[in-house]
Protein backbone atom coordinates (compact mmCIF):
# COMPACT_ATOMS: atom_id res chain seq x y z
CA UNK A 1 0.00 0.00 0.00
CA UNK A 2 0.79 3.60 -0.62
CA UNK A 3 2.92 3.88 3.16
CA UNK A 4 4.76 6.77 4.70
CA UNK A 5 4.90 10.42 5.34
CA UNK A 6 7.59 10.09 2.89
CA UNK A 7 7.23 9.29 -0.79
CA UNK A 8 7.65 5.82 -1.43
CA UNK A 9 10.58 4.22 -3.49
CA UNK A 10 8.01 1.56 -5.26
CA UNK A 11 5.56 4.91 -6.46
CA UNK A 12 8.14 6.87 -7.49
CA UNK A 13 9.80 4.42 -9.55
CA UNK A 14 6.26 3.72 -11.77
CA UNK A 15 6.02 7.46 -11.77
CA UNK A 16 9.65 8.76 -13.26
CA UNK A 17 9.59 5.08 -15.23
CA UNK A 18 6.85 6.97 -16.92
CA UNK A 19 8.83 10.29 -17.32
CA UNK A 20 11.93 8.01 -18.49
CA UNK A 21 9.43 7.35 -21.33
CA UNK A 22 9.08 10.86 -22.55
CA UNK A 23 12.23 11.60 -22.02
CA UNK A 24 13.72 9.18 -24.26
CA UNK A 25 11.40 9.78 -27.12
CA UNK A 26 12.72 13.74 -27.20
CA UNK A 27 16.48 13.16 -26.82
CA UNK A 28 16.23 9.76 -29.31
CA UNK A 29 14.99 12.42 -31.24
CA UNK A 30 17.24 15.09 -30.70
CA UNK A 31 20.25 12.49 -31.27
CA UNK A 32 18.88 11.08 -34.51
CA UNK A 33 18.83 14.82 -35.90
CA UNK A 34 22.51 15.65 -34.47
CA UNK A 35 23.36 12.51 -36.40
CA UNK A 36 21.70 13.26 -39.44
CA UNK A 37 23.75 17.16 -39.27
CA UNK A 38 26.88 15.28 -37.95
CA UNK A 39 27.02 13.05 -41.21
CA UNK A 40 26.09 16.19 -43.51
CA UNK A 41 28.87 18.31 -42.31
CA UNK A 42 31.57 15.06 -42.78
CA UNK A 43 30.22 14.60 -45.62
CA UNK A 44 29.87 10.36 -45.19
CA UNK A 45 28.58 8.85 -47.96
CA UNK A 46 24.80 7.77 -46.77
CA UNK A 47 21.43 7.97 -47.49
CA UNK A 48 19.98 10.96 -45.36
CA UNK A 49 16.65 9.96 -43.99
CA UNK A 50 14.13 12.57 -43.94
CA UNK A 51 13.92 14.26 -40.71
CA UNK A 52 10.12 15.07 -39.89
CA UNK A 53 9.26 17.04 -36.62
CA UNK A 54 8.81 16.13 -33.15
CA UNK A 55 5.16 16.27 -33.26
CA UNK A 56 5.06 13.57 -35.78
CA UNK A 57 6.35 10.83 -33.20
CA UNK A 58 4.43 12.09 -30.30
CA UNK A 59 1.88 9.25 -31.15
CA UNK A 60 4.26 6.91 -29.29
CA UNK A 61 4.05 8.46 -26.09
CA UNK A 62 0.64 7.10 -25.71
CA UNK A 63 2.23 3.91 -26.19
CA UNK A 64 5.91 4.00 -23.98
CA UNK A 65 4.22 6.28 -21.30
CA UNK A 66 2.31 2.64 -19.60
CA UNK A 67 4.70 0.49 -21.42
CA UNK A 68 7.83 1.18 -19.16
CA UNK A 69 6.06 0.65 -15.90
CA UNK A 70 3.42 -2.12 -16.75
CA UNK A 71 7.16 -4.29 -18.52
CA UNK A 72 9.11 -3.08 -15.14
CA UNK A 73 6.31 -4.33 -13.19
CA UNK A 74 6.32 -7.28 -15.06
CA UNK A 75 9.35 -7.94 -14.62
CA UNK A 76 9.44 -7.55 -11.16
CA UNK A 77 11.21 -3.91 -10.84
CA UNK A 78 8.22 -3.06 -8.33
CA UNK A 79 8.56 -6.11 -5.92
CA UNK A 80 7.00 -5.07 -2.61
CA UNK A 81 10.68 -5.32 -0.95
CA UNK A 82 12.70 -4.40 -3.98
CA UNK A 83 16.29 -5.14 -2.94
CA UNK A 84 17.97 -6.46 -6.16
CA UNK A 85 21.66 -5.91 -6.85
CA UNK A 86 22.81 -3.56 -9.39
CA UNK A 87 23.80 -7.09 -11.92
CA UNK A 88 19.89 -8.02 -11.63
CA UNK A 89 18.71 -4.67 -11.91
CA UNK A 90 20.81 -4.34 -14.90
CA UNK A 91 18.94 -7.47 -16.27
CA UNK A 92 15.26 -6.47 -15.96
CA UNK A 93 15.63 -2.92 -16.83
CA UNK A 94 17.58 -4.72 -20.11
CA UNK A 95 14.99 -7.20 -20.25
CA UNK A 96 12.25 -4.57 -20.19
CA UNK A 97 13.66 -2.27 -22.79
CA UNK A 98 13.74 -5.00 -25.35
CA UNK A 99 10.46 -6.40 -24.58
CA UNK A 100 9.22 -2.90 -25.15
CA UNK A 101 11.06 -2.46 -28.49
CA UNK A 102 9.29 -5.75 -29.86
CA UNK A 103 6.18 -4.48 -28.93
CA UNK A 104 6.28 -1.13 -30.97
CA UNK A 105 8.24 -2.90 -33.29
CA UNK A 106 5.19 -5.41 -33.52
CA UNK A 107 2.61 -2.63 -33.48
CA UNK A 108 3.97 -0.69 -36.22
CA UNK A 109 4.32 -4.17 -38.55
CA UNK A 110 0.63 -4.89 -37.60
CA UNK A 111 -0.44 -1.33 -38.28
CA UNK A 112 1.61 -0.59 -41.47
CA UNK A 113 3.28 2.63 -39.47
CA UNK A 114 5.90 4.00 -41.62
CA UNK A 115 8.14 7.13 -41.19
CA UNK A 116 10.29 5.44 -38.27
CA UNK A 117 13.72 3.94 -38.57
CA UNK A 118 15.65 1.60 -37.37
CA UNK A 119 18.29 3.80 -36.27
CA UNK A 120 15.54 6.07 -34.65
CA UNK A 121 14.26 3.05 -32.53
CA UNK A 122 17.90 1.81 -31.63
CA UNK A 123 18.27 5.56 -29.95
CA UNK A 124 15.00 5.02 -28.05
CA UNK A 125 15.92 1.37 -26.89
CA UNK A 126 19.71 2.76 -25.79
CA UNK A 127 18.93 6.00 -24.37
CA UNK A 128 15.72 4.69 -22.64
CA UNK A 129 18.27 2.22 -21.01
CA UNK A 130 20.98 4.94 -19.71
CA UNK A 131 18.06 6.43 -18.53
CA UNK A 132 16.38 3.71 -16.48
CA UNK A 133 20.11 3.14 -15.03
CA UNK A 134 21.03 6.35 -14.07
CA UNK A 135 16.94 6.63 -12.70
CA UNK A 136 18.48 3.64 -10.36
CA UNK A 137 21.38 4.56 -9.56
CA UNK A 138 20.24 8.64 -8.56
CA UNK A 139 17.20 6.14 -6.34
CA UNK A 140 19.73 4.14 -4.58
CA UNK A 141 22.13 7.20 -3.62
CA UNK A 142 18.70 9.15 -2.76
CA UNK A 143 18.24 6.65 0.35
CA UNK A 144 21.57 6.26 1.34
CA UNK A 145 21.62 10.33 1.78
CA UNK A 146 17.97 9.57 3.57
CA UNK A 147 19.10 7.15 5.73
CA UNK A 148 19.14 8.99 9.00
CA UNK A 149 15.43 10.43 8.47
CA UNK A 150 13.06 8.05 10.56
CA UNK A 151 10.25 8.58 8.34
CA UNK A 152 12.58 6.84 5.34
CA UNK A 153 12.59 3.66 7.24
CA UNK A 154 10.90 0.87 7.98
CA UNK A 155 10.93 -0.44 11.61
CA UNK A 156 11.41 -3.94 11.82
CA UNK A 157 11.14 -6.39 14.67
CA UNK A 158 13.01 -9.10 14.68
CA UNK A 159 12.02 -12.46 16.64
CA UNK A 160 15.39 -13.79 17.25
CA UNK A 161 16.11 -17.69 18.37
CA UNK A 162 19.87 -17.80 18.55
CA UNK A 163 22.93 -16.58 16.31
CA UNK A 164 21.52 -17.84 13.17
CA UNK A 165 19.85 -14.74 13.46
CA UNK A 166 22.66 -13.14 13.35
CA UNK A 167 23.25 -13.24 9.69
CA UNK A 168 19.53 -11.50 8.91
CA UNK A 169 19.71 -8.71 11.16
CA UNK A 170 23.45 -8.10 9.19
CA UNK A 171 21.55 -8.35 5.67
CA UNK A 172 18.88 -6.10 7.33
CA UNK A 173 21.71 -3.22 7.95
CA UNK A 174 23.55 -3.72 4.99
CA UNK A 175 20.45 -2.59 2.99
CA UNK A 176 20.01 0.34 4.77
CA UNK A 177 19.97 2.58 2.31
CA UNK A 178 16.68 1.56 0.92
CA UNK A 179 15.21 1.96 3.97
CA UNK A 180 15.14 -0.89 6.11
CA UNK A 181 16.11 -0.46 9.67
CA UNK A 182 16.32 -3.53 12.36
CA UNK A 183 14.04 -1.30 14.68
CA UNK A 184 14.42 -4.13 17.58
CA UNK A 185 15.19 -8.03 18.56
CA UNK A 186 12.49 -10.04 20.30
CA UNK A 187 13.69 -12.81 21.89
CA UNK A 188 12.08 -16.40 21.72
CA UNK A 189 15.20 -17.74 23.61
CA UNK A 190 15.78 -17.69 27.30
CA UNK A 191 19.16 -17.36 27.16
CA UNK A 192 18.63 -13.69 25.70
CA UNK A 193 17.03 -11.16 27.84
CA UNK A 194 15.22 -8.15 27.67
CA UNK A 195 17.45 -4.86 27.57
CA UNK A 196 20.35 -6.24 26.40
CA UNK A 197 22.02 -5.59 23.04
CA UNK A 198 22.63 -7.85 19.81
CA UNK A 199 24.51 -6.44 17.03
CA UNK A 200 23.68 -3.24 18.58
CA UNK A 201 20.14 -4.03 18.15
CA UNK A 202 17.79 -3.21 21.32
CA UNK A 203 16.21 -6.70 23.14
CA UNK A 204 13.01 -4.73 23.15
CA UNK A 205 11.21 -8.09 25.26
CA UNK A 206 10.06 -11.62 24.83
CA UNK A 207 6.81 -13.13 22.46
CA UNK A 208 5.35 -13.06 26.09
CA UNK A 209 4.81 -8.79 25.77
CA UNK A 210 5.31 -8.92 21.62
CA UNK A 211 1.48 -7.73 21.66
CA UNK A 212 2.52 -4.72 24.06
CA UNK A 213 5.48 -4.08 21.70
CA UNK A 214 4.08 -4.00 18.47
CA UNK A 215 1.19 -1.37 20.07
CA UNK A 216 3.34 1.06 21.79
CA UNK A 217 6.20 1.60 19.05
CA UNK A 218 5.85 1.98 15.28
CA UNK A 219 6.65 -1.25 13.61
CA UNK A 220 6.12 -1.98 9.97
CA UNK A 221 7.11 -5.42 9.78
CA UNK A 222 7.71 -8.97 12.01
CA UNK A 223 10.36 -10.70 10.32
CA UNK A 224 10.84 -14.68 11.72
CA UNK A 225 14.41 -16.44 11.98
CA UNK A 226 15.55 -18.02 8.65
CA UNK A 227 15.49 -21.37 10.38
CA UNK A 228 12.05 -23.68 11.24
CA UNK A 229 10.87 -22.39 14.14
CA UNK A 230 8.41 -23.30 16.59
CA UNK A 231 4.77 -23.91 14.98
CA UNK A 232 2.25 -23.30 17.56
CA UNK A 233 4.10 -19.92 18.74
CA UNK A 234 4.98 -18.96 14.78
CA UNK A 235 1.00 -19.33 14.02
CA UNK A 236 0.16 -17.10 17.35
CA UNK A 237 2.74 -14.10 16.34
CA UNK A 238 1.25 -14.52 13.12
CA UNK A 239 -2.44 -13.82 14.12
CA UNK A 240 -1.20 -11.18 16.29
CA UNK A 241 0.14 -9.37 13.42
CA UNK A 242 -2.26 -9.90 11.35
CA UNK A 243 -4.94 -8.48 14.23
CA UNK A 244 -2.88 -5.33 14.31
CA UNK A 245 -2.64 -5.32 10.72
CA UNK A 246 1.33 -5.60 10.87
CA UNK A 247 3.08 -7.11 8.31
CA UNK A 248 4.72 -10.38 8.89
CA UNK A 249 7.76 -11.94 7.19
CA UNK A 250 8.86 -15.60 7.24
CA UNK A 251 10.85 -17.67 5.19
CA UNK A 252 9.55 -21.02 3.33
CA UNK A 253 6.55 -21.65 5.03
CA UNK A 254 2.57 -21.61 4.41
CA UNK A 255 0.15 -20.52 7.35
CA UNK A 256 -3.56 -20.31 6.37
CA UNK A 257 -4.99 -16.55 7.59
CA UNK A 258 -8.32 -15.70 7.10
CA UNK A 259 -7.14 -11.69 6.11
CA UNK A 260 -3.87 -11.30 5.25
CA UNK A 261 -2.51 -12.40 2.01
CA UNK A 262 0.89 -14.12 1.29
CA UNK A 263 3.14 -13.46 -1.54
CA UNK A 264 6.83 -15.12 -1.91
CA UNK A 265 9.18 -12.67 -2.33
CA UNK A 266 13.53 -13.06 -2.56
CA UNK A 267 15.64 -11.21 0.02
CA UNK A 268 19.31 -11.36 0.31
CA UNK A 269 19.18 -14.55 -1.69
CA UNK A 270 16.58 -15.55 0.61
CA UNK A 271 12.93 -16.96 -0.53
CA UNK A 272 10.30 -15.21 1.55
CA UNK A 273 6.68 -15.61 2.51
CA UNK A 274 5.04 -12.36 3.08
CA UNK A 275 1.68 -11.68 4.98
CA UNK A 276 0.06 -8.10 4.67
CA UNK A 277 -3.30 -7.54 5.44
CA UNK A 278 -3.01 -4.66 2.94
CA UNK A 279 -3.50 -4.09 -0.74
CA UNK A 280 -0.67 -4.84 -2.68
CA UNK A 281 -1.13 -3.99 -6.37
CA UNK A 282 0.99 -1.14 -6.79
CA UNK A 283 -0.19 0.59 -10.12
CA UNK A 284 -3.29 0.83 -8.59
CA UNK A 285 -1.72 2.15 -5.51
CA UNK A 286 0.40 4.53 -7.57
CA UNK A 287 -3.12 5.56 -9.02
CA UNK A 288 -4.36 6.45 -6.04
CA UNK A 289 -1.10 8.48 -4.94
CA UNK A 290 -1.15 10.47 -8.26
CA UNK A 291 -4.64 11.58 -8.11
CA UNK A 292 -4.64 12.30 -4.36
CA UNK A 293 -2.03 14.62 -4.79
CA UNK A 294 -3.24 15.86 -7.96
CA UNK A 295 -6.88 16.35 -6.82
CA UNK A 296 -5.28 18.16 -3.52
CA UNK A 297 -3.46 20.55 -5.79
CA UNK A 298 -6.35 21.66 -7.68
CA UNK A 299 -8.76 21.54 -4.75
CA UNK A 300 -6.71 23.93 -2.92
CA UNK A 301 -6.45 26.49 -5.67
CA UNK A 302 -10.40 26.63 -6.46
CA UNK A 303 -11.27 26.62 -2.57
CA UNK A 304 -8.68 29.18 -1.41
CA UNK A 305 -10.85 32.34 -1.58
CA UNK A 306 -13.15 30.00 0.24
CA UNK A 307 -10.94 28.80 2.61
CA UNK A 308 -9.39 32.35 3.34
CA UNK A 309 -13.31 33.45 3.68
CA UNK A 310 -13.66 31.17 6.40
CA UNK A 311 -10.69 31.82 8.34
CA UNK A 312 -11.45 35.55 8.28
CA UNK A 313 -14.92 34.30 9.75
CA UNK A 314 -13.26 32.15 12.42
CA UNK A 315 -11.43 34.73 13.19
CA UNK A 316 -13.79 37.68 13.61
CA UNK A 317 -16.29 35.53 15.85
CA UNK A 318 -14.41 33.93 18.61
CA UNK A 319 -10.98 34.66 20.31
CA UNK A 320 -8.58 32.07 19.09
CA UNK A 321 -6.55 30.46 16.01
CA UNK A 322 -8.30 30.16 12.55
CA UNK A 323 -6.71 26.87 12.24
CA UNK A 324 -7.31 23.97 15.14
CA UNK A 325 -4.06 21.78 14.94
CA UNK A 326 -4.16 18.34 16.57
CA UNK A 327 -1.81 14.98 16.80
CA UNK A 328 -3.36 12.41 15.35
CA UNK A 329 -2.64 8.74 14.62
CA UNK A 330 -1.45 8.00 10.87
CA UNK A 331 0.12 4.90 9.38
CA UNK A 332 0.84 2.43 12.03
CA UNK A 333 0.32 5.06 14.67
CA UNK A 334 2.74 7.56 13.09
CA UNK A 335 1.73 10.92 14.38
CA UNK A 336 1.18 13.77 12.40
CA UNK A 337 0.06 17.10 12.90
CA UNK A 338 -3.70 17.13 11.65
CA UNK A 339 -5.75 20.35 10.37
CA UNK A 340 -9.10 21.71 10.60
CA UNK A 341 -10.70 25.01 10.38
CA UNK A 342 -11.08 26.05 14.78
CA UNK A 343 -14.97 25.01 15.23
CA UNK A 344 -14.89 25.64 19.19
CA UNK A 345 -14.13 27.68 21.90
CA UNK A 346 -10.79 27.54 23.19
CA UNK A 347 -10.92 25.94 26.02
CA UNK A 348 -12.90 23.02 24.50
CA UNK A 349 -10.07 20.24 25.74
CA UNK A 350 -11.02 21.60 28.88
CA UNK A 351 -14.45 20.92 29.01
CA UNK A 352 -14.43 17.70 27.41
CA UNK A 353 -14.18 15.70 31.13
CA UNK A 354 -16.96 17.48 32.33
CA UNK A 355 -19.29 16.49 29.07
CA UNK A 356 -17.91 12.96 28.75
CA UNK A 357 -21.71 11.77 30.71
CA UNK A 358 -23.46 13.29 27.64
CA UNK A 359 -21.49 11.19 25.31
CA UNK A 360 -23.34 9.28 22.56
CA UNK A 361 -20.86 6.71 20.80
CA UNK A 362 -19.85 4.05 22.33
CA UNK A 363 -15.96 3.37 22.88
CA UNK A 364 -13.02 5.89 22.74
CA UNK A 365 -14.59 8.63 20.82
CA UNK A 366 -16.70 11.38 21.88
CA UNK A 367 -20.11 12.85 19.96
CA UNK A 368 -22.71 14.72 21.44
CA UNK A 369 -25.98 16.70 20.14
CA UNK A 370 -25.59 20.24 20.75
CA UNK A 371 -22.26 20.41 22.02
CA UNK A 372 -22.03 24.04 23.71
CA UNK A 373 -18.45 23.58 23.14
CA UNK A 374 -19.27 24.45 19.24
CA UNK A 375 -19.51 27.98 18.17
CA UNK A 376 -21.89 29.77 16.24
CA UNK A 377 -19.76 29.66 13.08
CA UNK A 378 -18.71 26.02 14.12
CA UNK A 379 -21.84 24.40 13.65
CA UNK A 380 -22.67 25.69 10.00
CA UNK A 381 -18.65 24.90 9.50
CA UNK A 382 -19.12 21.04 10.83
CA UNK A 383 -22.79 20.81 8.85
CA UNK A 384 -21.12 21.68 5.64
CA UNK A 385 -18.06 19.82 6.19
CA UNK A 386 -16.40 23.28 5.77
CA UNK A 387 -14.15 22.68 8.75
CA UNK A 388 -12.47 19.75 7.15
CA UNK A 389 -11.18 21.83 4.03
CA UNK A 390 -7.62 22.21 5.56
CA UNK A 391 -7.01 18.66 5.62
CA UNK A 392 -6.29 18.83 1.36
CA UNK A 393 -2.80 20.34 3.13
CA UNK A 394 -2.13 17.20 4.59
CA UNK A 395 -3.29 14.88 1.56
CA UNK A 396 -0.80 16.93 -0.30
CA UNK A 397 1.43 16.24 2.14
CA UNK A 398 1.54 12.15 1.90
CA UNK A 399 -0.01 12.20 5.89
CA UNK A 400 -3.41 11.57 4.75
CA UNK A 401 -5.13 10.36 1.34
CA UNK A 402 -8.72 11.39 -0.01
CA UNK A 403 -10.29 8.09 1.14
CA UNK A 404 -9.35 6.18 3.74
CA UNK A 405 -10.32 5.50 7.40
CA UNK A 406 -10.23 8.68 9.86
CA UNK A 407 -6.98 9.16 11.78
CA UNK A 408 -7.89 8.84 15.64
CA UNK A 409 -6.53 10.72 18.39
CA UNK A 410 -3.62 8.95 20.38
CA UNK A 411 -5.27 8.59 23.61
CA UNK A 412 -8.30 7.07 21.68
CA UNK A 413 -5.77 4.48 19.85
CA UNK A 414 -4.65 3.45 23.73
CA UNK A 415 -8.21 2.35 24.35
CA UNK A 416 -8.57 0.26 20.83
CA UNK A 417 -9.10 -3.48 21.56
CA UNK A 418 -6.66 -5.25 19.59
CA UNK A 419 -8.57 -6.24 16.68
CA UNK A 420 -9.10 -2.66 16.23
CA UNK A 421 -5.51 -1.40 15.57
CA UNK A 422 -5.72 -2.92 12.30
CA UNK A 423 -7.67 0.41 11.21
CA UNK A 424 -4.06 1.89 11.34
CA UNK A 425 -2.61 -0.46 8.36
CA UNK A 426 -3.97 1.70 6.37
CA UNK A 427 -2.96 5.80 5.80
CA UNK A 428 -6.45 7.71 6.94
CA UNK A 429 -8.82 9.48 4.59
CA UNK A 430 -10.78 12.66 4.59
CA UNK A 431 -13.85 10.43 3.71
CA UNK A 432 -14.75 6.99 4.04
CA UNK A 433 -17.46 4.91 3.99
CA UNK A 434 -18.54 5.89 7.94
CA UNK A 435 -19.20 9.00 6.22
CA UNK A 436 -21.34 7.91 3.43
CA UNK A 437 -23.09 5.71 5.85
CA UNK A 438 -24.55 8.13 8.53
CA UNK A 439 -21.79 10.01 10.39
CA UNK A 440 -22.76 10.52 13.23
CA UNK A 441 -25.90 8.47 13.19
CA UNK A 442 -23.75 5.50 13.98
CA UNK A 443 -23.26 5.28 17.55
CA UNK A 444 -22.22 2.39 17.39
CA UNK A 445 -17.83 2.30 17.45
CA UNK A 446 -17.51 -1.43 16.54
CA UNK A 447 -19.51 -1.11 13.83
CA UNK A 448 -17.62 1.89 12.63
CA UNK A 449 -14.31 -0.07 13.12
CA UNK A 450 -16.06 -2.95 10.92
CA UNK A 451 -16.80 -0.10 8.12
CA UNK A 452 -13.03 1.22 8.56
CA UNK A 453 -11.64 -2.84 7.96
CA UNK A 454 -14.46 -3.87 5.55
CA UNK A 455 -12.76 -0.87 3.83
CA UNK A 456 -9.13 -2.19 3.65
CA UNK A 457 -10.34 -6.08 2.77
CA UNK A 458 -11.88 -4.74 -0.09
CA UNK A 459 -9.96 -2.07 -1.32
CA UNK A 460 -10.08 -0.62 -5.03
CA UNK A 461 -9.95 2.40 -7.25
CA UNK A 462 -13.49 2.09 -7.88
CA UNK A 463 -14.85 1.57 -4.56
CA UNK A 464 -12.67 4.90 -3.77
CA UNK A 465 -14.62 6.54 -6.62
CA UNK A 466 -17.58 5.05 -5.27
CA UNK A 467 -16.82 6.85 -1.70
CA UNK A 468 -16.01 9.94 -3.43
CA UNK A 469 -19.48 10.16 -5.61
CA UNK A 470 -21.25 9.32 -2.55
CA UNK A 471 -19.59 11.91 -0.41
CA UNK A 472 -20.68 14.68 -2.48
CA UNK A 473 -24.70 14.61 -1.51
CA UNK A 474 -24.10 13.64 1.89
CA UNK A 475 -21.76 16.60 2.54
CA UNK A 476 -24.43 18.87 0.49
CA UNK A 477 -27.42 17.73 2.16
CA UNK A 478 -25.39 17.48 5.73
CA UNK A 479 -26.68 13.49 5.97
CA UNK A 480 -25.40 12.48 9.50
CA UNK A 481 -23.88 16.09 10.29
CA UNK A 482 -24.32 17.19 14.28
Amino acid sequence: MLKEKYVSYYINNIFFDAIVAMLSLYLAYTLRVISVDVAKMIGLPIQVPVIHSFGDFAWLLFILIPLWPILMDINGAYASIKLSSLRETFWIIFKSVAQAIIILILFMYVFKIEGISRLFIFLIATVSFVLLMLKELLFRLYFFKRKRSNFAFQNILIIYTGKECDTLIQAFNSYLFWGLRVFGIISATPAVKQGGYINGIPVMGTLDNLSETLVNHSIDEVVFPNRPFDFEKTHKILEECEVLGIKTRIPLNYYDLKIAKPSVEKFHDMPILTFTTTPTNVLDLFIKYALDRLAAVILIIISLPLMLAIALAVKCTSPGPMLFKQTRSGLYGRPFTFYKFRSMYQDAEAKLKELSEYNEMEGPVFKMTNDPRITKIGKFLRKTSLDELPQLFNVLKGEMSLVGPRPPLPKEVELYERWQRRKLSMKPGITCIWQISGRNQITDFDEWMRMDLWYIDHWSLWLDLVILLKTIPVVLTAYGAK
